[in-house]
Parts: structure tokens; C-alpha cells; sequence
């Protein structure tokens, strides 16, 4: 998250720095014209103020000069005093007559920079406007890249009426030179606030981003059940801190909510324990004193109730332990092994065969809270006793990134409405409401082997009955959210 924001925030900065650095730049280049413009322009007043006297010399009143008339010794003085006010190398100046034509030019200044069709258009239409009176169009910026001479033109004015005007054709490399200078500043000026923008946007994005990720951690430890986990509030900017105090309000309030929660299943399964346990020790003590067989049958039903209830109970226990206890590595092979007898007893005593355990497995994966034999046992049991089936199969599947053991019989299934509703508490199908259970045990199995970054799916088996997958994280595999 802190590489993303430095790479959305350095390039805002770039373009902060470019918005309000081209048009200062811009502004610079304009203002050093006008400057550079106005001081020639000053220069022209000289020169026309001091053509305008000898002119009248020579032009008779209502005439305009011509170029027979600025010849001889008044062309002599009069380039003298052009030369006087243009000795910085390179300007050219002349006097032109009201309709541009060129009257007078020293000789030895040929124009500076390029002087090609465009300048002498431009110096025309110049002449025109200042011989007519009227405002000059605005002086074009002189850009460093460009090569035109800077364009200055003022009126020779005779007897309050302008008769010709003064042209100056100004170099503007010094101009250029004394632009880039200024932008050179400029960009050093805004390189420093930038380059120290963006030596801080790395710290900064980890000032942001790091409460942001440790909330995230703690939002991720919470889901994989661990109420214990904190979020730092010391950290980041006000509005995380506040949000991570009240995410950890929020975990404390969820925290205690579960353990009242487990307190109550826990107290009260131990609390009925021991009067159920006396209770059914009281009607098998019955048993003597019941003569005919009726009555036997029915004592063989209360303590078979008995028997039911104390299973719910240890169930119920089982529900309120989930989660409390970590999960631990376990050698899949070595409880494959030890539960193969035991499983193969169990489905015996309800008329099924237990298939070939498969053995030899190196996985070694997550084990739930409670055990993982507990929770195949009773995949293994409900497989026994409520599939109807002649055949129980256990199976391994190691070739995904989870390891997957299938406990697969041959009997009737479930449909998909039945499969979906047999995770949950207390659910039991309809043809099982009178064989022993509680409807607890494949939805405590199916939460304990969340809580241990698993999962249980009941799927319908090729072929008829039911396959109970139970998904089991390798030990070596990371911890999902």
C-alpha cells in the first residue's frame, strides 16, 4: 500500500510542479521581452527625435522624405547619429518612410538573426500603424529556441505629422541567454520543495499505511478466531487511531459475548452431569426389581435416553471448547494408524465393512481443537449408523494444496437440501429421529476444522451414499484470513 501511494503521490507532485511552474516560466520569458522591447524602444526615441529635426530640413510642409531627399551631407549626419545610438554590436537600425520603404541604412549592420519575409512583414505592418497612429499589436514573446531579431519601430514625426519611423532590428541572444538563466532558477527553485516532496512521500505513505496494515492483521487474526488480537491505536494519523480503538472495542465487546456464551454451555453440560449420571444410575439399579419383560423394555429405553442425553451433553461441550484450544501439527499417517481398529470395530457392530485404511501418508497437517481422530471418529460413526449402508471406505487426497481424507459409504445419501442443513446445530433427517444422536456432531466437526484453516462437504458419493470430505491445512501451508 506504501509503494502505491508514493507512485499515485510523486507523479501529482511532478504535475503540481509543472502547473505552476509553466506559467511562471511563461511569465518570466514575456516580462524579460517586454523589458528587452521597452529599452529598445527608448532607443528608437532617440533616434527618432533626432531624425525628426533634420528632416524638416529637407521635407517641404505636406511632403513625405524620399530617399534623393536624405542623401549627401544630411545622410552623413544622420547615419552618424544612427551609428551613435546603436554601437551595441549586432543592432541594426534604418529609416524607413511611411510606407516601409527603406530610406536610410548604415552601411556594415546587416540584420541580426533571421530577417526573412516574416520580420519584414512584420516591420511593415509596424510602420503602418505607427505612421497611422494606432496602437502596435502585442510584442511576441522571444522564445530561447527561436532565431528572429526583437522588432522595434517609433515614428519620425514633422511638424506634429509623422513622415517615416526609425526600425531597429535587436538581437536577442542576450534576451535568450538571461530567459534560460531565469528558468534554470526556477526549476532549481521548485526541484528542491519536489525533491524533498518526494524523499517524504515513502515515510509518509508508511506513516499512513502501516496502522492500516496492522489493522488488517488483527481484522485477519480475529477471523481465524483469535479474540485476543489487538490493533495498535498509537499510530497513524486521528482517524485511524480512532478506528482502531474502536475495532478494538469491538473485539473485546465479541470476546466477552464468547465467553459468557461458552461459560454457559460449559457450566451448565457440567452442572446436568452429574445429575444425569446419578439418574441413570438409578434406573439401571432398577433393573432387579423389574420381573416381566415389558417392563424390562421399558427400563432398556429410559437408560438408553439416559445414555442420549449424556452424549448431547458431552456434545455441547465439545461446541463450547471450539476455538478455545490452538491448533497443533499432526502426522496425518500416524492417526490413520492408530484409529483403523477402532473404526473397524465401530462399523461391525452396525453390519458394515470398513475398507483398507490407507496408511503410509507423510502429510502432516493442521489438527483441530479437540483432535483429529475425534473428528474422523465421528465421520466414521455417523457413516456406521445412519447410512444403511454395507460399506465404509476411508480415503486420502493429497494432491491439492489441502490435504482432503473422504469417508465414503455405500447407503442412501442425502439429497442437496439435506447435505446443506446437516452442518447445522441439531439438525437430524427424518428417518433418523429414532436412532441415538444428537444432531450436534458434523456441525461441531465442521467448526473445529474452520477454526484450523479447514473444511468439512458433505458431496453425494459416485455410485450412491454420501462422501464426507473433510479438508485438512498442510502444517507448512500460510494461515488464510
Amino acid at each position: 500500500m506504501a509503494r502505491r501511494f508514493a507512485l499515485v503521490l510523486v507523479p501529482a507532485l511532478v504535475f503540481l510542479a509543472l502547473a505552476l511552474g509553466l506559467p511562471l516560466g511563461l511569465a518570466v520569458a514575456e516580462r524579460a521581452t517586454q523589458a528587452e522591447y521597452l529599452d529598445r524602444l527608448a532607443e528608437a526615441g532617440v533616434l527618432a527625435d533626432t531624425a525628426g529635426p533634420l528632416l524638416a530640413e529637407v521635407v517641404p510642409p505636406g511632403g513625405v522624405p524620399t530617399a534623393g531627399d536624405v542623401g549627401g551631407d544630411f545622410g552623413a549626419r544622420l547615419t552618424a547619429a544612427l551609428v551613435a545610438e546603436t554601437r551595441r554590436e549586432g543592432v541594426a537600425a534604418r529609416l524607413v518612410g511611411p510606407d516601409g520603404g527603406t530610406l536610410l541604412e548604415p552601411p556594415g549592420r546587416p540584420p541580426p538573426g533571421t530577417a526573412g519575409e516574416d520580420v519584414e512583414e512584420q516591420v511593415r505592418q509596424r510602420v503602418v500603424d505607427a505612421v497611422a497612429g494606432r496602437r502596435p499589436a502585442p510584442v511576441p514573446v522571444s522564445w530561447p529556441w527561436g532565431t528572429e531579431p526583437l522588432v522595434v519601430v517609433d515614428p519620425v514625426v514633422v511638424d506634429g505629422r509623422a513622415v517615416g519611423a526609425v526600425v531597429l532590428l535587436a538581437p536577442t541572444a542576450a534576451l535568450h541567454d538571461a530567459v534560460v538563466r531565469q528558468w534554470l532558477l526556477l526549476a532549481a527553485a521548485g526541484a528542491v520543495p519536489l525533491t524533498v516532496g518526494a524523499a517524504m512521500t515513502r515515510p509518509l505513505a508508511r506513516w499512513l499505511a502501516a496502522p492500516i496494515a496492522d489493522l488488517d492483521r488483527a481484522a485477519g487474526a480475529v477471523t481465524a478466531g483469535d479474540l485476543r488480537a489487538r490493533a495498535d491505536e498509537q499510530v497513524g494519523p486521528p482517524e485511524v487511531r480512532r478506528l482502531a480503538t474502536s475495532f478494538n472495542a469491538m473485539v473485546v465487546a465479541v470476546r466477552q459475548a464468547d465467553e459468557r456464551q461458552r461459560r454457559f454451555l460449559a457450566d451448565a453440560s457440567h452442572q446436568l452431569r452429574n445429575p444425569l449420571a446419578g439418574l441413570r444410575l438409578g434406573v439401571e439399579n432398577l433393573a432387579p426389581h423389574v420381573a416381566d419383560d415389558e417392563g424390562r423394555v421399558v427400563l432398556a429405553e429410559a437408560v438408553e435416553e439416559a445414555d442420549a442425553m449424556g452424549r448431547m451433553l458431552e456434545a455441547l461441550l465439545a461446541a463450547a471448547r471450539t476455538g478455545v484450544v490452538p491448533p497443533q501439527p499432526v502426522a496425518l499417517d500416524d492417526v490413520l494408524v492408530a484409529a483403523a481398529p477402532r473404526w473397524a470395530e465401530r462399523a461391525r457392530e452396525h453390519g458394515l465393512v470398513l475398507g483398507p485404511v490407507p496408511t503410509g501418508t507423510a502429510a502432516v497437517v493442521v489438527e483441530p481443537a479437540g483432535g483429529l481422530a475425534a473428528v474422523l471418529d465421528e465421520l466414521v460413526d455417523n457413516a456406521s449408523r445412519l447410512s444403511g449402508g454395507t460399506r465404509v471406505e476411508v480415503r486420502v487426497d493429497g494432491g491439492g494444496p489441502d490435504v482432503v481424507v473422504h469417508v465414503v459409504d455405500d447407503g442412501r445419501g442425502l439429497d442437496e437440501r439435506q447435505r446443506e442443513r446437516a452442518l447445522e446445530r441439531f439438525w437430524r433427517a427424518p428417518e433418523h429421529t429414532d436412532v441415538a444422536g444428537t444432531g450436534l456432531g458434523l456441525a461441531v466437526c465442521a467448526e473445529l476444522l474452520a477454526v484450523a484453516g479447514g473444511s468439512l462437504v458433505l458431496r453425494p458419493a459416485p455410485g450412491g451414499g454420501l462422501d464426507a470430505a473433510a479438508a485438512l491445512r498442510r502444517a507448512d501451508a500460510p494461515a488464510g484470513p
